[in-house]
């Protein structure tokens, strides 16, 4: 089932928890905010240990756990931010990692863990995916292989 612009409502989610924590010191509670957040990932946990949900079931359960997330570091970030004169540095270090963390799963993630679990590689969750019993299956794509599995030769070089 094809979804087109899939990735509007979480972005949308993500500026929505970024106003409402941004906007006004009143807005956010910890308290109430992390219960939510327990909340979403008690859902996501029940949802994973179903099996074959609908994507219709599942997306509303996985934009609640983004929402929740997202107020709670939102509001943890506006909350721990520091006194005026210092939060230009707070903000700059805060986008500093963000694009750092995008650059290592733009760039680094892709060349180092191109192989691995053919389970894992098709959607399963990892914990479904250490359960089964069943001998693993490597990768042996072409293409795959061809770009580059760096993970898969480091740990099959001999010393």
């Amino acid at each position: 089932m094809a979804i087109p612009l899939f990735w509007v409502v979480p972005l949308a989610f993500y500026l929505l928890s970024f106003v409402i924590c941004f906007d006004s010191p009143r807005r956010y509670r910890r308290a109430p905010y992390l219960a939510l957040f327990v909340v979403a990932v008690g859902a996501v946990c029940r949802l994973e240990a179903t099996v074959d949900t609908p994507i219709l079931r599942q997306f509303p359960v996985f934009l609640g756990l983004v929402l929740a997330g997202c107020l709670v570091c939102h509001g943890e970030a506006y909350r721990l931010r520091p006194h005026s004169r210092f939060v230009t540095g707070f903000y700059l270090a805060l986008a500093s990692g963000g694009a750092l963390g995008g650059a290592f799963v733009a760039v680094v993630a892709p060349l180092t863990f191109t192989g691995g679990d053919r389970r894992s590689a098709h959607g399963a969750p990892p914990h479904r995916a250490a359960l089964d019993r069943r001998p693993l299956q490597r990768v042996r794509d072409p293409e795959v292989v061809g770009r580059g599995d760096l993970l898969g030769k480091l740990c099959t070089s001999a010393p």
